[in-house]
């Protein structure tokens, strides 16, 4: 085993004051800093303590360290695709905590790695409804979409014309929305989307997610309950052979990776959505409180900084681009057709790999921050004013017919 560097790299163009005190790096415009949920030293020692275990007998006084660093290699492996251990040890590492839970279950917790599975098969699926909305996005299908939503933008606020907005760019991921809400730093609730009001609880299917953690401390921050968004989905390679393994079986296909994500997330089998590997991103602070009910959401202030905290606690996020819709009368967000301008560079890639179907555009205001509610810019019927979603074409990984 080698334990291979950390190279996962953030650029910093403001402080956040939101972290922990033991986490709150002083910067200076476009430093780059290693951000993550463990700190360098700390990685090291659980690489250095998984050695240790690798070899040490089930017992119950190691139990703790266990799901410590089973949880560590979890987080390297599914949220920061690093890995610093092989499969064969992982899988060491968890059947020991198996056959410590085994022998003694009195010891097991809701947040052990083992029990992301439910061993008893669910009912027909609850209806829950989320603490905030959610709500869908205008699409934009093409250069004047986008400058009609520009327009509408300055409109409401009675803005100039030539005010620059910058927005921040953001794939859009051809899966299935989820809400996941956690209590006092546990996962307690999952849903999908429904009517965006009310969904379906699919809280067993998503503990099996392993981008998804089962503990995150947000009570570091004070919060102690917190509403996430994400979207699920399946990586076309794993869908792939998801395929060719249930040819081999006799089965019949699955259709497409949108499908059988969003299939595998209402399964009434668990197991069944284990199998199927789906992945989720986090995107989005939906609602948090302290104790008391107090609103700990503002505190946040903006939109980079929230998801520079869900990376921080350990989940997948997908970072995003920010760059004025258009300046001197030339578009900026929408370059030519057979060039990738800034972040466009990676549309054809996301679309190859994750499924990515288009950008979500945000409005970050005249100072380049993002409002995290779109009570900011209010709603307009059941869509939030400050965001649309820009689809690419069906010829090629571009927006709409602007390229």
């Amino acid at each position: 085993m080698e334990l291979q560097k950390p190279s996962y790299k953030i650029k910093y163009l403001r402080y956040f004051p939101y972290l922990p005190k033991s986490k709150k790096p002083v910067l200076f415009p476009f430093q780059t800093i290693t951000l993550a949920m463990y700190k360098k030293e700390e990685q090291k020692q659980l690489f250095e303590r998984s050695k240790q275990l690798l070899s040490a007998a089930p017992l119950p006084d190691i139990l703790h360290e266990l799901r410590q660093v089973v949880v560590y290699h979890e987080w390297r492996y599914y949220a920061l695709n690093d890995p610093v251990i092989s499969d064969f040890e992982y899988d060491t590492l968890y059947k020991k905590i198996e056959a410590i839970e085994a022998q003694y279950p009195n010891l097991i917790t809701p947040d052990s790695p083992t029990q992301r599975v439910s061993s008893d098969l669910t009912g027909d699926l609850p209806p829950v409804e989320h603490l905030v909305p959610m709500l869908s996005l205008d699409n934009s299908y093409n250069a004047e979409d986008l400058h009609d939503f520009d327009e509408r933008i300055k409109n409401y606020l009675g803005w100039e014309k030539d005010i620059e907005i910058e927005y921040a760019v953001e794939p859009k991921f051809d899966g299935g929305s989820i809400a996941i809400v956690y209590e006092n730093d546990q996962l307690v609730r999952a849903a999908t989307r429904g009517d965006g009001t009310v969904g379906e609880e699919i809280t067993p299917n998503i503990r099996t997610l392993r981008s998804v953690p089962l503990r995150a401390p947000f009570s570091e921050m004070g919060i102690q309950k917190v509403e996430l968004r994400g979207e699920a989905l399946i990586r076309k390679d794993i869908f792939l052979k998801l395929n060719e393994e249930r040819a081999k079986d006799d089965l019949t296909l699955f259709a497409n990776p949108r499908n059988s994500a969003t299939g595998g997330l209402r399964t009434k089998d668990p197991s069944e959505t284990a199998a199927r590997k789906i992945d989720a991103f986090l995107y989005q602070i939906g609602y948090a409180v302290d104790a008391d009910g107090n609103d700990k959401i503002t505190e946040l202030k903006t939109h980079d900084d929230a998801i520079l905290l869900l990376e921080t606690l350990g989940f997948k996020v997908q970072k995003a681009f920010s760059r004025p819709l258009q300046k001197g009368g030339r578009s900026r967000l929408l370059p030519i057709r057979g060039r990738s301008g800034g972040g466009f560079a990676r549309a054809g890639s996301l679309q190859k790999h994750c499924g990515s179907c288009g950008f979500l555009h945000k409005v970050a205001g005249p100072a380049g921050t993002v409002p995290l509610r779109s009570g900011w810019h209010g709603c307009q019927g059941q869509r939030p004013r400050f965001a649309a979603a820009g689809w690419f074409d069906r010829a090629s990984p571009t927006l709409g017919n602007c390229f």
